[in-house]
């Protein structure tokens, strides 16, 4: 019969604790599997440090059960992030991190470098994070390059500071550019989300639709102006 290898040992282990935990198994039946689990870990990655899976694994492992992570489960998440700053889910893993430690600069700092790397999704977020503290001065071009590339979140506040600014023809010219692009679906999307929290903002947007040539919005929008019928789940 074959040894079975630490990556096979990791899976089993992996499948038995996860199960333990879903189970609210007590202490004395999770702890020696994660444990066990935590060392094989660690011998996988004395062979091959950089596997940013395991990485990861590690990191969350070292997580599970404590009130806060520790200092070696940022540095492991660094380290996979680290290797490729665009990666979305190293960028996210690290930023759940460390806003469970409230660090709250180095998740700017996370998202800053996620972006430079060409992650649309950390630059909507670092914009819509500054945009919070009213730091609109960055925020703005973090929001215009993210919707120029497509992202309609970005496009939709980036039009909400145009409009504020008194700018309603350049945020027309968004919503006609993005139509043309292809974006009806997405930004439709968009506002009936934005409607289930903050409707007056819904109507501004699907009111920018409609004057862009959407063909969706309009519905959308008697939807919404209807007093009678409730704002429905449909994305």
């Amino acid at each position: 019969m074959s040894q079975e290898t630490d990556e096979a040992r990791a899976l089993r282990l992996e499948r038995a604790y996860h199960a333990a935990l879903k189970a609210d198994a007590d202490y004395d039946i999770l702890d020696p599997l994660r444990g066990e689990l935590e060392e094989t870990y660690r011998r996988i990655l004395e062979t091959n440090p950089d596997d940013a899976d395991i990485l990861t694994d590690l990191a969350v492992l070292l997580s599970t059960d404590v009130q806060l992570p520790d200092g070696e489960s940022v540095e492991l998440l660094w380290r996979v992030f680290d290797r490729d700053r665009g990666d979305e889910d190293a960028c996210n893993n690290l930023v759940s991190v460390l806003e469970a430690l409230s660090e709250e600069e180095e998740v700017d700092e996370v998202y800053r470098q996620a972006s430079e790397a060409g992650n649309l999704q950390a630059a909507f977020e670092l914009a819509a994070r500054l945009d919070e503290r009213g730091d609109l001065e960055e925020a703005e071009p973090l929001y215009r390059r993210a919707a120029e590339a497509g992202h309609a979140d970005a496009l939709a506040n980036l039009a909400d500071i145009l409009e504020e600014r008194g700018d309603s023809e350049a945020a027309m010219t968004l919503f006609r550019q993005a139509l043309l692009d292809g974006g009806s679906e997405s930004l439709n999307q968009v506002g009936r989300s934005i409607a289930k929290y903050d409707p007056e903002r819904a109507v501004a947007l699907f009111r920018r639709l409609v004057g862009a040539g959407d063909d969706t919005a309009p519905s959308n929008l008697a939807e919404l102006m209807n007093p009678g019928r409730h704002w429905s789940n449909r994305s």
